[in-house]
């Protein structure tokens, strides 16, 4: 694998994606950041086992492949090197030169081939709301979601859409929050009502991350999976 990529634009999907990242990890591949490079973009994944972030951004390919690089590490790297183009090349002796500038390092390679696969939804029901006020909601109801695992469908928010109106809810048994939103919203043809729980470390990273603009975010679902994607970011875990 060998491509280019402006550094802004690495670092930025790397301070993203690493937010998935578990402070003790079950496994080591875990602990990196899966680089693939194919048509012309640029994918980093992170994930903790069950709770992913992508960020896809475009980059100049010379060959494709894919590979894992420690994340923290890598993130650390690129944050100090100048402003311009990174050039990453990983050879056949599991090893990548990352070269910015003057600057030249080197990263050993974990196996791509041990990092958990996690395939997109495609079917299932799709919540299409405004990132700028979903993102509002969210600051408005987090704050009364539960932190005791012990009962775990509190830690999320519940999400309610009707063709006319949004509800978000959270409550720890002893508060309860609730943040409404009135528009149209546009559900599938013979659906007038959608509801999901969105887990709390999707709903926490929302609150961080979500751009504050007029564009779309969609929150899709499907047996028991959750994705939210907005822009060239996806957040995905299994519900609470």
């Amino acid at each position: 694998m060998i491509f280019s990529m402006d550094n802004q634009d690495l670092l930025e999907g790397l301070n993203i994606v690493t937010r998935a990242l578990a402070a003790r990890p079950t496994k080591q591949i875990l602990e990196g950041v899966l680089i693939e490079a194919s048509e012309g973009r640029i994918h980093l994944t992170c994930s903790d086992g069950s709770f992913t972030i992508e960020y896809t951004n475009v980059g100049s390919i010379q060959e494709e492949g894919q590979a894992v690089l420690p994340g923290k590490l890598l993130t650390e790297l690129i944050r100090k090197m100048p402003e311009g183009t990174v050039h990453i090349s990983v050879s056949n002796d599991r090893m990548a030169k990352i070269n910015c500038s003057k600057n030249r390092s080197s990263l050993s390679v974990m196996n791509a081939i041990e990092y958990p696969e996690f395939t997109s939804i495609r079917g299932g029901k799709e919540i299409r709301i405004p990132q700028k006020e979903f993102r509002e909601m969210i600051s408005h109801v987090m704050f009364a979601m539960a932190t005791d695992e012990s009962r775990p469908i509190l830690t999320g928010c519940l999400l309610e859409v009707s063709r006319s109106e949004a509800r978000l809810v959270a409550l720890d048994g002893f508060r309860l929050a609730l943040r409404r939103l009135y528009q149209p919203f546009d559900l599938l043809e013979g659906i007038d009502y959608m509801k999901a729980i969105i887990p709390g470390k999707v709903i926490t990273e929302l609150s961080r991350i979500l751009p504050e603009d007029d564009a779309f975010c969609a929150l899709k679902t499907e047996n028991g999976r959750m994705e939210c994607i907005f822009g060239n970011i996806k957040i995905g875990r299994a519900h609470v």
